[in-house]
């Protein structure tokens, strides 16, 4: 004889879902990438003494110096990019996914996050995704000067939120 078992609903019930930082469609791992000329005077008994320059490139999140890379040139250095952003972003480092766990979700904000928001629906790229299509309570989070949303967007507008 082959047994079933069933939950009950109320078990289902009490039992809290859980949370899931959301990302907004627009998000970046680094906000700015700076490039820097730095000068440096080589001095040798061999070859003599001259000033000599590295070009340093910087990847930064929220403020916060994530990456740092020195190449000879700055054709080099901007020929090189595509690939540092590509080693450096995937995964996204911890040191990025620390600073988004306490700032705004706004793409260049480093203000703390004081305001988190529960999403009522997800939207896909055939529109609203079901609620039962996924398993855990979405959110974002906000600092007072990021927290109105506006009304143009689909999933990211004020009408899509509820205070947590």
């Amino acid at each position: 004889m082959e047994r079933t078992y069933q939950r009950k609903t109320s078990d289902l019930e009490q039992k809290p879902l859980p949370q899931y930082h959301r990302r907004l469609d627009d998000y970046e791992p680094f906000d700015k990438i700076e490039f820097e000329v730095v000068p440096r005077y080589k001095e040798s008994e061999l070859s003599g003494d001259e000033w000599r320059i590295s070009i340093r490139v910087r990847f930064f999140f929220k403020s916060n110096l994530i990456q740092e890379e020195s190449y000879n040139d700055m054709q080099q250095a901007l020929m090189m990019v595509p690939s540092m952003w590509l080693q450096i972003s995937s995964p996204i480092p911890n040191q990025v996914i620390e600073l988004e766990n306490k700032l705004c979700d706004q793409p260049g904000c480093n203000n703390p996050a004081e305001h988190k928001l529960i999403l009522n629906k997800l939207a896909g790229r055939e529109g609203w995704l079901e609620k039962d299509s996924y398993s855990c309570v979405n959110f974002r989070k906000f600092c007072s000067k990021h927290l109105t949303r506006g009304d143009c967007g689909l999933e990211d507008a004020n009408r899509n939120y509820v205070k947590a």
